[in-house]
């Protein structure tokens, strides 16, 4: 789940206005009661100012906030500080009272977050997840199942997990490969790439012996350059990350995401799943 900091910060400041809000209105109240000459001290100490319903209908709006974040990065003491609160607000409740149980939820937050730890990703890193959608559009409208390893891929590439990055890459391709495959007549199944290449190869082989139209023609060579694309890929990466033969900078996971993003675009506009 993704939380913004800013969101995060903009709640524990609205949790923290809400307590200081009660305490100055119930600090008001006594002060206002103190000076009155008609109102016994008995009075002062023992009638105090309660949340109105709409206090607590917009506490409970701000709860619900809490718990969506609460529940994300499992603040299981927030959760049960929020459980509290939300008994209180079942009964008549001082604001006295709401403005400590609100200081109470506050620190359980941040207490709770001493134990998280959160990723900065670099600027123009994530612009490469946060584009994606239009980047990537015509391999998702093409091949919609590539969509999780796309964003993986770019996801990872974000993360320094270079790897990882080059291995979803890889995954992408694959889509490519079963539909260049199913272009010729072939299936892509279990074979690995070096079998499978081969198979479609001599596919357009056999087309090609066969009387065919300019049209048929065209589509033959663009499959062939797109086979002879593959065995780049297999030879220049697949090979070396599905084997552990290589470790990958930032540069060569950049470069394997780009050249899969724009070769499967490319695919795009001839095959689909």
């Amino acid at each position: 789940m993704a939380v913004h900091l800013t969101e995060l910060m903009t709640l524990i400041r609205m949790v923290d206005d809400e307590s200081a809000g009660f305490r100055a209105r119930s600090q008001a109240w006594r002060s206002e009661r103190t000076n009155d000459t008609n109102v016994t001290l008995e009075f002062v100490t023992t009638y105090v100012p309660v949340l109105a319903e709409e206090d607590k209908t917009r506490l409970r709006g701000l709860m619900q906030l809490v718990q969506r974040i609460a529940d994300a990065f499992e603040m299981q003491p927030v959760v049960d500080r929020l459980e509290r609160l939300g008994v209180d607000l079942r009964q008549s409740v001082s604001c006295a009272a709401a403005s400590v149980s609100l200081v109470t939820l506050s620190e359980s937050i941040e207490d709770s977050l001493k134990y998280r730890r959160f990723y900065y990703y670099p600027v123009e890193k994530y612009r490469r997840v946060m584009l994606l959608e239009d980047e990537w559009a015509p391999a998702l409208g093409a091949f919609p199942s590539v969509r999780g390893d796309a964003v993986s891929a770019s996801e990872c590439y974000a993360l320094t997990q270079n790897a990882a990055s080059v291995f979803h890459s890889m995954r992408v391709l694959e889509y490519g490969i079963g539909a260049l495959a199913k272009a010729v007549g072939k299936t892509f199944d279990k074979q690995n790439w070096h079998n499978i290449l081969d198979e479609i190869e001599s596919g357009i082989a056999e087309i090609r012996g066969l009387r065919t139209s300019d049209h048929r023609k065209a589509d033959l060579q663009f499959y062939s350059e797109a086979a002879n694309e593959f065995r780049y890929f297999k030879d220049g990466w697949r090979n070396y990350v599905a084997h552990n033969r290589a470790s990958y900078d930032d540069n060569d996971a950049n470069k394997a995401l780009e050249h899969t993003r724009s070769f499967m675009n490319h695919l795009a506009t001839q095959l689909s799943e």
